[in-house]
């Protein structure tokens, strides 16, 4: 079991078997859905190059874009009112 939360995330690697030419895909790699997923549902991505620190580093991080749902969500919602804190300039002496 992994100690990391990847949920929402992902990875690609190099295929070390892809060559020039070759049919088969040039990177492989996995990413943790973080809800259910229909068929031909379209999963927004956000994409960053990987850090290239070995040939077993990722070439790219991607996590699931939920920007644009989060930000409509937020807009949604009512605004609400914050109890006011009371000031009291009394001098404690």
């Amino acid at each position: 079991m992994s100690k990391f939360d990847n949920t929402g995330k992902g990875a690609l690697w190099s295929n070390k078997y892809w060559a020039e030419g070759e049919k088969g895909p040039k990177w492989t790699g996995k990413i943790t859905a973080d809800r259910d997923i229909r068929a031909g549902e379209e999963i927004p991505l956000a994409v960053w190059p990987g850090d290239r620190k070995s040939e077993s580093s990722p070439v790219m991080r991607l996590t699931i874009d939920r920007w644009k749902e989060n930000k409509a969500q937020r807009e949604s919602q009512p605004v609400r009112d914050e109890p006011r804190q009371e000031f009291d300039d009394r001098i404690p002496f």
